[in-house]
């Protein structure tokens, strides 16, 4: 079982539909298993949940930063081959909720001039 996000996690044929692959559940649970998938599917709310505490939401948006220009493609194979894509947008809104709360917590906590 892989615990990371890697590009064609399920060593699926090039271009195949996931309705056409047919042991794609099987798959699924050798090469994806319940840890990461919970991930995918959960990270956004964790979030969503995070501390506003200003002293690490530089840390914390750098590392967003990172998962989305690193393993966003991947997460969303992950989320399709789980036939959750409606994961992928609540997830996307999650975290634009919380960057506008950072955005917001942040503004009213900077010293005004």
């Amino acid at each position: 079982m892989n615990s990371s996000l890697k590009k064609n996690i399920c060593d699926l044929p090039p271009y195949a539909m996931n309705k056409d692959i047919d042991d794609l559940d099987s798959r699924r649970e050798k090469y994806i298993g319940g840890s990461l998938e919970y991930a995918c599917r959960s990270w956004a709310k964790h979030l969503r949940c995070a501390s506003r505490d200003s002293e690490h939401i530089g840390q914390v948006v750098e590392l967003l930063g990172y998962f989305l220009k690193h393993h966003l493609l991947s997460w969303l194979e992950v989320l399709s081959i789980a036939g959750d894509m409606r994961c992928a947008v609540n997830s996307v809104q999650d975290v634009k909720g919380w960057f506008i709360e950072v955005s917001l917590t942040m503004l009213m906590s900077s010293p005004s001039y």
